[in-house]
């Protein structure tokens, strides 16, 4: 049987891993963006 907090620790990091998975996709989607912008 897990313990809450054991459960809740999980649940953050799995959270954070996707925060960060998702910025990093945006980023890149910016700089993609900012460089058609330059070409035009």
């Amino acid at each position: 049987k897990k313990i809450l907090g054991e459960i809740d620790i999980q649940q953050l990091i799995s959270t954070r891993d996707f925060l960060h998975e998702a910025l990093h996709e945006a980023e890149s989607k910016l700089e993609i963006a900012g460089t058609i912008q330059a070409f035009e």
